[in-house]
């Protein structure tokens, strides 16, 4: 039985070990699927982290783009504003410019028809024509600045609307990105709360393995123990049946030689050695029963021998020692039963875990699978979505660059018309001052020729008043002798002949003073005209006044030295 007990139990503990060692590659396994896990979620959120870089950086750029374009469109505003203004004021120059010149044209119409020089009106005429160009250029350049502001301002509804879109683009992939990153976060988060309740039940099944192995370790030594208790009761009993089978032996020859010698003369030396022998050895049960009734046919009683006494009482000490040693081996074999029973209590609750946590792994690992599949799902649809964004910021720059090169263009074409308009500021401002200079000039001709009218005046009055004088004088002359000679010889004048004399001096001082302005009036009046002539092409070609001041006085000084001359 004790034996049959002990194969069981070791054959038990064979299947435990062999449960384990089964159950270890799986527990193993797992243990590699866990770290697995995790290494994915550690991968998982670097890459999370690094879209988010990702997207902060693209959203900043995407920021400064939006805050350039802002910048851009109001400095345009602010520009189109400015040339808005510039075109007012233009137009505002222009109609005062046209204004003047109407007022010029009607001065030079008066001026050549009270002067009637046909070089000066010719000039005037070519300027007026080129000042009218120059108006018409003007007006074709405010004609063009508008149609560009009228362009400029498209571009800049069409840069508004574009940045309106790119500001919604720029929303929603915020918004996506924003989702998917919480959609991500409670994911990892998720997944690390399931890694680390597979770890806690990791750790706890390593736990029961460590007890269960500890409880094995500590059952094996205690079978060992009994095992080798057992061993040495098998030993001390099968040394007991020996010295039984030997006792028995000796006490069957003894009885042989005791029948023997009955017959003969018993001898004391053969009950000596009887007895010794009966000292040193041990009788049992069937000895007890041979023994009386070999000494019954002896017809002797087995109280009288000694060493009989003796065998009786080493059989009692060996029967309660067998008593003994049945009463250990049945508590051993309680014991044995009890930690069998518990034994197999506890394999059975180590089964039944180990089930569980296989169940557990095989629905963690389905679980993971699935986890797996949806996130490869996820992590396709997010990369579609990256690719789409990276189109999308492809798209963008492109439409960024064109921007920049629309920019650059339109700066340049800025650029074309800032110097377009500050030479159409200077060739207005030349063009004022010409006619400025004009005008004045004018006025001074005006006033001169007023001037010099007056004193062309004043100075034929004096020449009639000094000719009229000489004349009357040199008739007196040449009158006076003959009159006085006729009064005295002839015959003395009447009153009347006296006063025709005077009315004929008269008439004849008014037909030679008309000769004398006849001859004398085309010389003034060519010198006059050449001299208005040569101030006005000193005026246009935009020569300082002190030059036309010096010609003037110049003129003036030929005119007083001719007056000297003629009076």
């Amino acid at each position: 039985m004790a034996h049959n007990e002990i194969r069981r139990l070791t054959d038990e503990l064979e299947s435990s070990h062999l449960t384990q060692r089964a159950y270890e590659p799986e527990l193993q396994a797992a243990q590699q699927e866990v770290e697995q896990l995790r290494q994915e979620v550690e991968k998982l959120k670097k890459y999370e982290l690094v879209e988010l870089r990702k997207t902060k950086e693209l959203n900043d750029r995407l920021d400064l783009e939006i805050r350039a374009l802002r910048n851009r469109v109001r400095s345009l505003d602010a520009e189109k504003n400015i040339q808005q203004q510039t075109v007012v004021s233009l137009q505002r120059e222009v109609e005062r410019l046209q204004s003047d010149l109407k007022g010029q044209q009607q001065l030079l119409t008066v001026h050549t028809e009270d002067n009637q020089d046909s070089e000066l009106t010719k000039s005037q005429a070519a300027e007026l024509v080129l000042v009218n160009q120059t108006c018409v250029n003007l007006q074709k350049e405010l004609d063009a600045r508008t149609a560009c502001l009228m362009e400029k301002e498209e571009t800049v509804t069409y840069l508004q609307k574009n940045v309106k879109k790119l500001q919604s683009a720029l929303q929603e992939q915020q918004w996506q990105a924003e989702q998917k990153l919480l959609t991500a976060q409670a994911q990892a988060s998720q997944v690390n709360e399931l890694v680390q309740s597979q770890t806690i039940e990791l750790n706890q099944s390593k736990e029961i393995c460590k007890s269960l192995q500890n409880n094995l370790s500590a059952q094996s030594r205690c079978l060992l123990e009994k095992e080798s208790e057992i061993h040495t009761l098998k030993q001390q009993l099968d040394d007991s049946h020996i010295k039984m089978d030997n006792i028995i032996a000796t006490v069957c020859q003894k009885t042989k030689y005791l029948e023997d010698k009955s017959l003969e003369t018993p001898k004391e030396a053969d009950t000596c050695d009887n007895e010794n022998n009966l000292e040193n050895s041990f009788v049992t049960e069937d000895s007890l029963a041979q023994i009386p009734q070999l000494v019954h046919k002896e017809n002797k009683t087995p109280m009288d021998f000694p060493e009989f006494r003796e065998a009786v009482t080493n059989l009692m000490a060996t029967q309660e020692e067998c008593e003994r040693l049945k009463k250990e081996i049945c508590e051993l074999l309680e014991c044995l039963d009890k930690e069998r029973s518990k034994y197999h209590e506890m394999k059975e609750k180590h089964k039944n875990k180990l089930l569980r946590a296989k169940q557990k792994l095989d629905d963690e690992t389905t679980w993971r699978d699935e986890k797996i599949k949806s996130q490869e799902r996820e992590l396709s649809l997010c990369s579609h979505s990256l690719a789409k964004e990276k189109e999308l910021t492809i798209s963008i720059t492109m439409e960024n660059d064109k921007l920049l090169l629309e920019r650059r263009r339109l700066l340049q074409q800025l650029n074309e018309e800032e110097h377009n308009k500050k030479d159409c500021h200077l060739t207005a401002s030349l063009s004022k001052c010409r006619v400025d200079f004009l005008e004045i000039e004018n006025r001074k001709l005006g006033n001169k020729l007023l001037h010099m009218s007056s004193q062309l005046a004043i100075l034929e009055r004096r020449s009639q008043n000094t000719q009229a004088l000489h004349l009357t004088e040199e008739l007196i002359k040449t009158s006076s002798p003959v009159q006085d000679f006729k009064c005295l010889h002839v015959h003395p004048q009447s009153p009347n002949e006296m006063k025709s004399e005077p009315s004929k001096s008269q008439g004849l001082y008014e037909s030679a003073q008309s000769k004398q302005s006849d001859a004398t009036s085309p010389p003034l009046q060519c010198f006059l005209s050449r001299s208005l002539s040569r101030s006005a092409e000193m005026g246009y070609l935009n020569l300082t006044s002190a030059q036309s001041r010096s010609d003037l006085s110049a003129s003036l000084a030929g005119f007083s030295s001719s007056n000297s001359t003629f009076s």
